[in-house]
């Protein structure tokens, strides 16, 4: 079975998508420049407004060129499975042949290969935890400017309504006033830009980020897909193995047992023999002592010496 067959590099493809799609959005603005010009930057444009729209821009562009960036790192660990894949397909004696070691399922193999060596359990559960943790962590960044774009152009639609709503205020307290009715204009034409700032670059930004989040799921499912299939099986601990392993530790264990019972038995019997030599000693001191007192007593008898002289 060819598994290059089956695997398609996605991530060329959604960058293809990213750039067309940006390219088209390019060609709008520029059919529509004047329009644009004269509602961003002509006469009606605030300050507020060229900060709001400057700040979504620029963190749409950040965040597509973050995409974009990971996009490439994607595509050179998809290679690596693919490359994989074919040198299984081959019954390559090296599988690893032409492939990075730092890429991700370089690393799997690696860990798999060394797990097998030390001839440990492989929790591919765990493994594959661990990846879909890895993976996550990237998408913290994209879906946080993806969550926050339209609430920075609600932000600029209520600051504009706010320098609005001032405006008609003084435009109700000085009829007259022609400069609070411009005010009231500014911000109705602010409020209106923010927000069609902030939905315009949302759509877009979720669009990148469906695409990046596919390709990424892909490497995922790819990658474990190929460890279930072909690496688990490669590296997978023979229990037939395990069980003589197991077997002579556990008689190892019991034989160690069964010394440190005989060192203790012996400690024992030893024990035993000191207190009765220590007994034997302390009756002959004892009996000595009993000796000497006789003799003392003979002599004082004998010859009628007092016992304190004696002593």
């Amino acid at each position: 079975m060819t598994y290059s067959v089956h695997y398609k590099v996605r991530s060329t493809g959604a960058v293809l998508q990213i750039l067309l799609c940006c390219l088209f959005a390019s060609a709008m603005a520029l059919l529509f420049a004047d329009f644009l010009m004269g509602f961003y930057l002509g006469a009606r444009s605030t300050a507020v407004g060229f900060v709001v729209n400057s700040i979504i821009l620029g963190l749409f562009s950040l965040a597509t060129l973050y995409i974009l960036v990971s996009m490439v790192a994607f595509r050179k660990e998809e290679l690596a499975v693919q490359k994989l894949f074919q040198n299984i397909s081959k019954d390559s004696k090296d599988p690893m042949f032409g492939i990075p070691s730092e890429s991700i399922v370089g690393q799997r193999y690696h860990i798999l290969q060394s797990a097998h060596q030390r001839q440990e359990k492989i929790d591919l559960q765990r493994l594959g935890d661990l990846l879909s943790v890895e993976l996550h962590a990237k998408l913290t960044f994209p879906k946080f400017v993806a969550g926050i774009l339209v609430l920075i152009g609600m932000l600029g639609t209520i600051l504009s309504l706010a320098i609005a709503l001032l405006g008609a205020s003084n435009l109700i307290a000085t009829v007259d006033s022609v400069n609070d009715l411009g005010a009231v204009l500014n911000g109705m034409s602010t409020a209106l830009s923010t927000t069609m700032t902030g939905i315009v670059t949302y759509v877009l930004f979720r669009f990148f980020l469906s695409r990046y989040m596919a390709v990424q799921s892909n490497l995922q499912y790819t990658v474990e897909r190929l460890t279930t299939l072909q690496l688990g099986p490669r590296f997978l601990v023979d229990e037939s193995v395990l069980a003589p392993k197991i077997v002579s530790l556990v008689d190892s264990l019991n034989l160690a047992a069964t010394k440190i019972a005989e060192h203790h038995q012996h400690l024992m019997v030893t024990s035993e023999k000191f207190a009765d030599a220590a007994q034997t000693y302390s009756s002959n001191i004892n009996g000595m002592l009993t000796g000497i007192s006789q003799i003392n007593d003979n002599l004082s008898k004998g010859f009628r010496l007092d016992k304190e002289e004696l002593s």
